[in-house]
């Protein structure tokens, strides 16, 4: 896996040790996902004779949920019923007068059956991180808990980690986590649970330099062709495709592998066999429109109503001047450098709060999951961080495909970054 074995070697090396456990984390698009899906089939090639469980969180994930997928798949019983009850009553027919103030009249019993049936189902105690791990820690097998971060009640994750740490503590545990989310550091998605550290091997995963990047795209052309005259031609990226995808993916391998695959696609339909720059910025609308659907919602959301075009010199000027973080200071001077518009404190500041949106904490966005994300999150007064750390692609690819924006981006220096898994990886 391009620009990763050293991590997998690593989490490998973790999980060959009893009671140990990894947590893969870093920001969305860098490869989490991909990294556990190799972990699963190297366990799933070495280990054969092992489960391998797979749960993909949402916003309203309960533990039991988790305990419930393990049930299922190790045999251990069934936690979706909470209660199932049978019970009948006595009751009688007849006719019945009154008499000088007494009854009166034929009383004919029916039939009776005084039975009260009530079973409790596990379901009652799933939520439980102590008796879910008493019931799990004998399989012999892996759990790859992913998307963690989606889970919107902080309580949850602080149940799962409380379950990894108590599975981890019994004598001759065999069940193995693998947890991934998206994390500035791990504590986020632990809920700062404090004891499971000890056995919660941390593992950031950082995004892919652009030599790397490219290295993605060498390695998907070994296994492409396109049938010509009788004939299989291998589909080849001309030098300048393969930078400039690379370049507009900043260090993300879920746009790199978005644009190759378009671009390939792209060149099989025209019947050419090399991929150049003509092709590629063709390619890079349909990667947009292809792109995912929460960054499309929370730039077209940003972008409403900009007659001005004051929202989308912005967000360029954002985009082009950091893939991280930015003050307003250094954002003002971005606008007016590339667009000659002078900028006050005064005129940036209403654009900024669209921007930032109404919400005080990350939590409480997360929690969110009606409206469209915020383009940017507040770190401190006048200094803002993109929500979504793949957005300032994601703009320049958007705004590329439209003229506003060049597609050669100067490559900012990059020492670590995150990726994701693709058609072509």
């Amino acid at each position: 896996m391009i620009g990763r074995d050293s991590l997998i070697d690593t989490a490998r090396s973790y999980l060959r040790q009893e009671g140990v456990h990894v947590l893969l984390y870093g920001d969305r698009g860098v490869g989490k996902s991909s990294i556990g899906n190799v972990l699963l089939e190297i366990f799933s090639q070495t280990r054969p004779d092992e489960k391998i469980v797979v749960f993909r969180c949402n916003p309203y994930t309960e533990l039991r949920d988790i305990a419930g997928r393990i049930f299922d798949e190790c045999g251990l019983g069934d936690v979706r019923v909470l209660e199932h009850r049978d019970q009948t009553t006595n009751h009688v027919s007849g006719e019945l007068g009154i008499s000088a103030g007494f009854a009166s009249g034929e009383v004919r019993a029916g039939n009776s059956v005084a039975t009260s049936n009530t079973v409790l189902g596990d379901r009652a105690f799933a939520d439980d991180p102590s008796w879910v791990a008493h019931k799990v820690y004998r399989v012999n097998g892996l759990l790859f808990i992913d998307e963690l971060d989606k889970i919107a009640n902080p309580e949850v994750k602080r149940k799962i980690s409380t379950l990894v740490k108590t599975v981890s503590d019994y004598t001759g545990s065999r069940l193995n986590f693998v947890l991934a989310g998206i994390a500035q550091n791990a504590a986020e998605l632990t809920d700062g649970h404090p004891s499971v550290q000890r056995c919660l091997k941390e593992i950031a995963v950082p995004r892919l330099t652009h030599d790397e990047l490219v290295g993605i795209i060498d390695r998907g052309e070994k296994e492409i062709a396109i049938w010509r005259a009788e004939t299989w031609l291998p589909l080849r990226f001309a030098p300048e495709a393969k930078d400039n995808i690379a370049r507009l993916s900043h260090g993300y391998p879920y746009f790199t592998q978005l644009l190759a695959y378009h671009a390939a696609e792209m060149a099989i339909g025209e019947g050419m066999s090399a991929i150049d720059t003509v092709i590629l910025e063709k390619a890079v609308s349909r990667a947009v429109n292809d792109a995912e659907d929460e960054l499309k919602k929370s730039l077209d959301y940003a972008l409403r109503d900009d007659a001005e075009a004051m929202f989308t010199k912005i967000l360029i000027a954002a985009a082009e001047t950091s893939a991280d973080y930015i003050s307003a200071k250094e954002l003002r001077e971005s606008v007016q450098s590339r667009f000659g518009d002078e900028v006050s404190v005064t005129l940036l500041n209403p654009y900024m709060k669209r921007l930032v949106g109404s919400k005080e904490s990350l939590d409480e966005i997360l929690a969110d999951i009606e409206n469209p994300k915020p383009i940017f999150i507040r770190q401190s007064s006048g200094n803002y961080k993109f929500l979504d750390p793949r957005m300032p692609s994601y703009i320049r690819l958007r705004l590329s495909s439209t003229g506003k924006v060049s597609s050669q981006v100067a490559q900012q220096p990059m020492e670590s970054g995150p990726t994701t898994a693709g058609r072509m990886h």
